[in-house]
C-alpha cells in the first residue's frame, strides 16, 4: 500500500472513530432527555441497541487501535480493519436514523399524542 493511500485509510479509520463516538454520545442525550418522561420504549431501545454494540468484540477492538497500530498493519490487515469498523459506523447509523425519525414522527410538545394518551 503507497503511503498516500496509507494515510488515507488512517484518516477515514479515525473519522468513523469520532463519528461513532457522535453518534453514541447522541443517543445517549436522547435517552437521558427522555428516560424521565419513560413516553416511549424507544429511547430506551436505542439505548440497549447501543450498549449491546460498545460490548461487542468488534466495537472493543475498533475503538481501541491507535493510528501508529493502525501504521504498522499490513494493506490486508487494514482493510479488514477498515470493514470491521464501517459495520460498527453503519449500525450506529440505523440506530441514530432511527431515533431521529422517532423524534420527527413523535415531537414532545403539548400537542404531543403520547403525553395525550398517557392523560386519557
Amino acid at each position: 500500500m503507497a503511503i498516500g493511500e496509507l494515510e488515507e485509510q488512517i484518516e477515514k479509520f479515525v473519522r468513523l472513530q469520532k463519528e461513532i463516538h457522535i453518534f453514541k454520545q447522541y443517543v445517549y442525550q436522547q435517552w437521558e432527555k427522555d428516560k424521565n418522561e419513560q413516553l416511549s420504549q424507544f429511547p430506551t431501545l436505542a439505548y440497549i441497541d447501543t450498549n449491546k454494540l460498545e460490548h461487542t468484540k468488534d466495537y472493543q477492538k475498533t475503538k481501541s487501535l491507535s493510528v501508529k497500530t493502525l501504521k504498522s498493519m499490513t494493506a490486508r490487515e487494514m482493510e479488514k480493519e477498515i470493514i470491521q469498523i464501517q459495520r460498527v459506523h453503519q449500525t450506529m447509523q440505523t440506530i441514530v436514523h432511527a431515533v431521529i425519525e422517532t423524534i420527527n414522527k413523535y415531537p414532545v410538545s403539548n400537542g404531543d399524542l403520547r403525553k395525550r394518551n398517557m392523560n386519557m
